[in-house]
């Protein structure tokens, strides 16, 4: 945490590839959004994706092509500099598609006079999402932001995918790794949060 990298999502990335692999499905078109060093994409690799869209604002081109080559997957990942929301818009007028995608931003909430800003962030985010993913995808919400809790991060992915009108079921949940034990979901300690969803859309 202290240089940026969240160590503490590792069994929720985990769980969320083998939930890929358990579908059964061969996934073509994979995005990590707020991709840092690629954790979450060279998972969705590890899980037999065909090719992953990498999306950063930082510079971190160099680490992201490092990290696909030390894991023997050069060739099957793209990094994309750019702000997320506008990535995503660009996404949305090209057409742009994906059928499966992860998103774990950093906190929109640095304290808690900013919650209600950040559940209206959380909510313009996933509304973008629900527009590129396709029928039958998959989509991992994830948060690092305690003043959030896992409910209020659901009800943002929900109101979002009403909005556009998709159908989302919830079909996996993590929180922290067990070196951080919480006393329970509702504690402010439990800032790690991880929701998947099959998303059917409806047009």
């Amino acid at each position: 945490q202290k240089v940026g990298y969240y160590y503490d999502h590792r069994e929720n990335r985990r769980k969320f590839e083998e939930l890929t692999i358990g579908t059964g499905r061969s996934f073509k078109k994979g995005l990590d959004l707020f991709t840092y060093v690629g954790s979450w994409g060279l998972h969705l690799l590890r899980a037999n994706v065909t090719k992953v869209d990498f999306v950063d604002q930082a510079n971190m081109q160099g680490v992201v092509d490092e990290h696909l080559s030390l894991n023997n997957f050069s060739g099957k990942g793209t990094f994309i500099r750019s702000d997320v929301f506008k990535f995503l818009d660009g996404a949305i007028n090209s057409g742009n598609e994906y059928d499966i995608i992860v998103c774990d931003p950093p906190a929109f909430s640095k304290n808690y006079k900013d919650k209600k800003a950040a559940l209206k962030g959380y909510e313009k985010l996933y509304n973008k999402i629900f527009q590129i993913i396709e029928n039958g995808g998959l989509l991992a919400a994830a948060s690092c932001t305690q003043n959030i809790s896992m409910s209020e991060l659901d009800q943002c992915v929900l109101k979002a995918a009403n909005k556009i009108g998709v159908s989302v079921k919830l079909i996996d949940t993590g929180i922290q790794g067990l070196d951080h034990p919480i006393s329970n979901l509702d504690s402010r300690s439990n800032y790690i949060k991880y929701l998947a969803y099959k998303v059917d859309r409806n047009d």
